[in-house]
């Protein structure tokens, strides 16, 4: 369960850097800016990865969620039950 949080947390954080980085070209000057535009706008692959993305990126959103919950859940239900047991100190017993 934590592998799949990582996994998903991981790949949502290369999609951020990458769209930061595109949107972050705009302070380069508007050449260069327009010649990432124009990169992304001539790539025939770029329809094809938007939609991959759009159907990866919520599914992922989703798993990362509700794995989170998942352990979050497990997390607090095996601590509560590790309180529950009590240990009695040898000076309690004399």
């Amino acid at each position: 369960m934590k592998i799949l949080v990582g996994v998903t947390g991981f790949a949502l954080f290369l999609y951020l850097v990458a769209h930061i980085a595109g949107n972050a070209l705009i302070f380069f000057g508007p050449t260069v800016f327009n010649g990432y535009s124009h990169l992304l706008l001539s790539n025939p692959l770029i329809p094809v990865i938007e939609v991959w993305l759009a159907h990866t990126t919520p599914t992922s959103f989703a798993m990362y969620c509700s794995a989170s919950i998942n352990i979050i859940c497990l997390s607090n239900t095996l601590r509560s039950a590790a309180r529950a047991v009590t240990f009695s100190c040898a000076w309690e017993n004399r």
